[in-house]
């Protein structure tokens, strides 16, 4: 869970493709899973990508398959389909940066039913199932709208650590921040994220369900610390805040009250042990192990080195 901590971002142009191959959406722009998907599935092939951002800009390979999109703006979504060959057949959708989160995708994903969209693959949270508000919502709605779909629901992402907020708190201050006490949940990687995603999307049969999508190790914040002080070689410490405090915290790094009570209170759900389980989703669906934590940190030791 956290491509919310990233701004949205997404991407297409007009050029032309096979047309045997599935056009695919992606939403999320450069943010964390969007980038390793396309990557992933331009490796791949027989796909044709289109990728949105709000500047309508994204780097290489991608720069001429980007367009201009805004969940908040409906006069960019013609743009989307309209630059896009043959249309578009399955969407990868990432939410804006807002807690009124089924009031701003609902337009744009009727706007892509009525467009002949097949299917769609949305990135929720371990914490929201179909039941719940939030990200609950657009994952009932999606289910009932009689299209092809897969919800993915990852805990907390490890690149949570390495390019988000966390990142300066541990390099410049030797700490991670949390509201989550001594509660344990299985830190995913992106990598894997995208990897599930990429087989939702691709898979000649749909899922047709919601994905628990978690790494294999169950870990608090103490031991997260823990791991990188071994391989950074100096102590990092986690510093757990009360809720209150917490979202003060989470205000102070640029996020608004209310994304950061969101945050708080998902925090608050992992202390009271919320998110501790593990799942053989990413080895089932994959054909592989999902990454461990300590793989993870060692890849991307050189960021939190102190130049």
């Amino acid at each position: 869970m956290s491509d919310l901590r990233m701004p949205v971002i997404h991407v297409v142009r007009r050029i032309r493709r096979d047309p045997r191959a599935v056009r695919v959406l992606i939403t999320g722009g450069w943010g964390t899973t969007a980038r390793r998907l396309a990557n992933l599935l331009h490796s791949e092939g027989n796909t044709s990508l289109i990728l949105t951002s709000r500047s309508g800009r994204v780097p290489a390979p991608f720069e001429h398959q980007c367009v201009t999109f805004d969940w908040f703006e409906e006069s960019t979504y013609g743009g989307v389909f309209g630059n896009a060959y043959g249309g578009v057949d399955r969407v990868y959708l990432v939410a804006p940066p807002t807690i009124e989160v089924m009031t701003a995708m609902k337009p744009f994903i009727d706007f892509c039913v009525r467009r002949g969209v097949a299917r769609f693959v949305f990135l929720s949270g371990s914490l929201f199932d179909v039941t719940t508000g939030l990200y609950g919502q657009v994952h009932k709605y999606i289910a009932s709208l009689g299209v092809d779909y897969c919800v993915l629901r990852p805990t907390w992402f490890m690149e949570n650590l390495s390019e988000h907020e966390q990142l300066l708190a541990i390099r410049l201050e030797n700490r991670v921040y949390s509201g989550s006490g001594n509660g344990r949940l299985a830190w995913v990687s992106a990598a894997d994220i995208a990897a599930v995603a990429a087989k939702a999307l691709m898979n000649p049969k749909s899922f047709n369900t919601d994905i628990l999508i978690l790494g294999p190790e169950l870990l608090t914040y103490k031991q997260v610390a823990e791991r990188l002080s071994a391989t950074l070689g100096r102590k990092i410490v986690h510093i757990s805040f009360p809720r209150a405090k917490f979202v003060e915290h989470l205000m102070k790094t640029g996020y608004s009250r209310d994304i950061a009570e969101m945050f708080a209170d998902l925090d608050v759900q992992i202390s009271q042990g919320a998110d501790e389980r593990t799942s053989d989703a990413v080895k089932n669906i994959t054909g592989r192990r999902p990454k461990k934590l300590e793989v993870f940190i060692n890849e991307n030791k050189s960021v939190w080195l102190v130049s």
